[in-house]
């Protein structure tokens, strides 16, 4: 999937046509974000929906920034929550093999999905991750994400709607290529790729596995 596949997509063009050009902008040499290069002002208009994470040693995917909007939506602060809190856990293990896909391969990640919140709503959600580093040089263990909250599809009952946001199952996902490739289905199914995914279910690598390799560094 390139940029053009992912443009025709959403239902946000403008938007993440602005997105893609201050991500370019803001790219260090190996074409991956550097968080403190980003054009700002041109990004104004967008802050309400964009999201900061890092992802820690120990598999938090924590908040590092969350929008306006997307407090607003939540209804609670998020800022050093893990990501994970909000994801059903039947879908923690593959949404933490996705972002770390995303690092390994320096590509971009979409995913659009159902979401209920404390409201009831249950809405569409189209969600990106885009690799990113702190500032040059810096260790990769960031992502932007980006989330465009389309139609309410549904109401959820009200007794037993969570008190914050829990994916469903998805509707579509797919990694996408910011100039460095992507996984080919050969790599997501070699033997670091399914170790990766070992650790991420069960917390250690198989026995019989390899540790994954970093490509984008």
């Amino acid at each position: 999937m390139n940029l053009e596949q992912v443009l025709a997509r959403t239902h946000a063009q403008q938007k993440l046509r602005l997105l893609f050009d201050c991500y370019a902008q803001a790219a260090d040499e190996t074409g991956v974000l550097v968080k403190d290069q980003l054009p700002m002002r041109q990004l104004a208009s967008l802050m309400g929906d964009i999201t900061l994470f890092e992802l820690t040693d120990d598999d938090q995917i924590i908040y590092r920034l969350a929008g306006q909007n997307i407090l607003d939506r939540m209804g609670i602060p998020l800022q050093g929550r893990d990501m994970l809190d909000f994801v059903h856990p039947d879908n923690h293990a593959y949404m933490l093999y996705a972002h770390k896909m995303v690092l390994r391969r320096c590509c971009g990640y979409l995913m659009i999905f159902e979401a209920t919140y404390s409201s009831g709503n249950i809405r569409r959600i189209e969600a990106l991750r885009l690799p990113m580093r702190a500032h040059e040089g810096a260790k990769l263990n960031g992502f932007l994400g980006f989330n465009i909250h389309r139609e309410i599809v549904g109401i959820g009952d009200l007794d037993n709607t969570p008190e914050i946001l829990l994916t469903g199952e998805s509707e579509f996902s797919s990694f996408f290529d910011l100039g460095r490739g992507v996984p080919s289905a050969h790599e997501e199914s070699s033997e670091d790729m399914k170790a990766l995914y070992h650790r991420a279910v069960f917390g250690t690598p198989p026995q019989s596995g390899t540790a994954p390799g970093q490509i984008c560094t």
